[in-house]
């Protein structure tokens, strides 16, 4: 990023350590894998090329596993939200969530698949649903995040919706490895229940670290009478 000093952020390339389970095939199958790129692209408002979901479809250019921000940009927009972390009750999205304020407001965004990590991916098929499960509700936790934090990105996002649901069908349709898809029919359904939760998963996440905060003021503020 040094040579680049336009960009503010960019994800590397993630590739699978193994494809030894069947679970572990699901998620290239229906996901796609993590990165769906082996060439260097960049992205702002201005000039995104091909990509008509620009900014709201961010795991085009990374992937929260391997990401990298300047500082200053990610202190410029107030840095993660805490309330959309992994472990949380909205299950995860900080990353993404970030990389779409930052493109929004004008940065530049980038993938660079020289920057390759492996990832393990899980290896049941329990663990497989519940995956899609948690980044259903993960995916709606962050746009009801998002809406949150600048209530503008409703337009732009309705607008871009019936692309997205489009694009969506599509890219679960040309994944398969044959002629079929080879993941439980159960997955997209699984899938769209965990996007049900998401935006009242994010209020309860948000209602919890509210009432923490408080709970350390609180505390602080006993100790200093002493």
């Amino acid at each position: 990023m040094s040579a680049r000093p336009d960009i503010s952020a960019l994800g590397g390339l993630v590739l699978p350590a193994t494809l030894a389970t069947q679970a572990q095939l699901w998620f290239e199958e229906y996901f796609g894998g993590f990165s769906h790129s082996f060439d260097f692209q960049t992205a702002n408002l201005s000039d995104h090329s091909d990509d008509h979901l620009f900014p709201y479809a961010p795991g085009r250019y990374a992937a929260g596993c391997n990401m990298a921000y300047r500082r200053e940009a990610l202190l410029g927009i107030g840095g993660f939200l805490v309330s959309l972390g992994t472990g949380t009750p909205a299950f995860g999205g900080e990353d993404l969530e970030a990389m779409i304020t930052l493109a929004s407001r004008g940065a530049t965004i980038a993938f660079e698949p020289a920057a390759l990590i492996r990832h393990i991916h899980r290896e049941t098929p329990e663990q497989f649903m519940k995956q899609v499960f948690g980044y259903g509700a993960g995916l709606t936790a962050m746009y009801a995040a998002l809406l949150r934090r600048d209530p503008s990105h409703l337009i732009r996002m309705l607008r871009l919706a019936p692309r997205g649901l489009r694009s969506l069908v599509v890219s679960r349709e040309t994944r398969s490895f044959g002629n079929e898809s080879t993941y439980p029919v159960s997955t997209s359904s699984v899938e769209r229940r965990g996007m049900l939760l998401g935006p009242l998963a994010y209020a309860k996440s948000r209602r919890f670290f509210q009432q923490r905060r408080k709970s350390v003021e609180d505390a602080l503020g006993g100790l200093s009478r002493y």
